[in-house]
């Protein structure tokens, strides 16, 4: 197991904004952890995954390398959005359960360097405020309207909960190092995701299929990295076309007054593209997508890091002037 590199010394619940409920992780690194894990991201900010099962009822929050103060494990919170279910902590890692009770949820997160933590907006309508909501915006909402929209979330969650297992079977064979199988069924919940996009329910894109493209470039690039490969282009043609859509995605979006939730994996994707193009010797290209990292996701993890490796790449062509 990896060496727990943080501790997790607050968790902080905000139900202020009625848009979402933000969750604020606070971390430290204490002398008695490990500095000097055996994996680069002990070094670097902690890490945080979420998993969303697949009718939108419970929400996962996984931050490896974390382990949390002891008070935190009978923290207790609940609003009309989302509720606390469990927080625990296992083999240096730490997991918070969080049961869902609202629609169309979307998570948008943030880090902050200084004090080091985590921000986490979960959006979502929440599900008895429904109807509310809506008699508040001057909509009268008839019983027969009500239950086509209940009857229509209904659909687009069982729609939802079909690319779910699919991803998860792409991610099973990943951990087993069979990219070629686990690529193919990241490519099967992309096309599960986007036969509905546009048809006659007009759903946007799901971000789990979105998500699938990006892991798609993923299997690729770690595939090479374990081979020893040094053509890297099919990786970053993945990486590409992963942006351009999650880009597509995002606009329509943000034209609906709304967040598209996979988004946040476009920093990753540049920064994989530069990484290929230097690993190819292309230095040129790779300081195209270094650039962009530090213009438009200058807070982001991997502006960080790309400042590193464009160092790298003038020692590489010996200009070491800055």
């Amino acid at each position: 197991p990896e060496d727990a590199a943080y501790q997790l010394v607050s968790i902080k619940f905000d139900a202020g904004n009625t848009d979402f409920t933000r969750l604020t992780f606070g971390f430290t690194k204490p002398a008695k952890f490990s500095t000097t894990g055996s994996v680069p991201e002990d070094r670097q900010p902690p890490r945080i995954f979420l998993l969303e099962n697949s009718l939108q009822t419970q929400l996962t929050i996984r931050l490896p390398n974390t382990l949390p103060e002891k008070q935190l494990l009978n923290l207790d919170y609940k609003d009309a959005r989302l509720e606390l279910h469990a927080l625990t902590s296992e083999v240096n890692q730490t997991f918070i359960e969080l049961k869902l009770n609202a629609t169309d949820v979307s998570v948008e997160r943030h880090f902050v360097s200084r004090p080091v933590q985590w921000i986490l907006d979960i959006h979502g309508t929440p599900l008895k405020g429904k109807i509310a909501a809506d008699l508040t915006e001057g909509k009268k909402l008839s019983p027969e309207d009500a239950a086509a929209f209940e009857k229509e979330e209904k659909e687009r969650r069982i729609r939802a909960s079909k690319i779910n297992p699919i991803f998860q079977r792409g991610e099973n064979a990943f951990r087993k190092n069979l990219y070629d199988e686990a690529v193919s069924h990241y490519k099967e919940a992309y096309a599960l995701g986007k036969e509905h996009t546009g048809d006659e329910f007009e759903d946007p894109l799901h971000p789990l299929s979105a998500r699938a493209l990006f892991r798609i470039g993923d299997t690729i690039y770690t595939m090479l990295e374990r081979r020893i490969g040094d053509n890297y282009h099919q990786a970053i043609e993945a990486y590409k076309t992963a942006i351009r859509i999650t880009q597509d995605a995002e606009k329509i979006a943000k034209e609906n007054g709304e967040e598209f939730e996979t988004a946040y994996l476009l920093p990753h994707a540049n920064f994989r593209i530069g990484r290929s193009y230097q690993k190819m010797k292309f230095q040129h290209e790779a300081a195209v997508y270094y650039k962009i990292l530090q213009e438009r996701f200058q807070n982001s993890i991997e502006a960080m890091e790309a400042s590193f490796w464009k160092g790298m790449s003038r020692i590489e062509q010996r200009q070491w002037e800055m």
